[in-house]
């Protein structure tokens, strides 16, 4: 089994997709027989591919050392949950915008709550 993603890499647009697609090119391999040597399951090659994820640091590293193939000097290596933050804002104002303020008066849950 591939080992856990320790750190995220973030291309500008459409550079990650272009960076794949030269390295795959150098190795002359097929995009299956891309994913084995990367220990990772073809969807998640393709994946990285259209840029629906970031590509892992330790795939980066292995894709260019093999293909040859420099990576852009643009890019920005992150932590492996680095969406987090934004994620859970985002999430907190949908929460707001569909049910609107969250009660925080202790008394009031507390007393629902044994109703319940």
């Amino acid at each position: 089994m591939a080992e856990p993603f320790k750190c995220r890499v973030l291309f500008p647009k459409e550079k990650q997709s272009l960076f794949i697609r030269k390295a795959i090119e150098s190795l002359g391999l097929t995009h299956k027989e891309t994913a084995n040597i990367l220990k990772i399951t073809p969807r998640t090659l393709s994946d990285w591919k259209r840029e629906k994820y970031s590509i892992s640091e330790s795939a980066l590293r292995k894709l260019s050392a093999l293909s040859q193939v420099k990576t852009p000097l643009s890019i920005k290596i992150v932590s492996q949950h680095w969406y987090v933050k934004r994620a859970s804002k985002l999430g907190g104002q949908a929460h707001i915008k569909k049910y609107g303020r969250v009660n925080v008066d202790n008394k009031y849950r507390q007393r629902k709550w044994k109703e319940w």
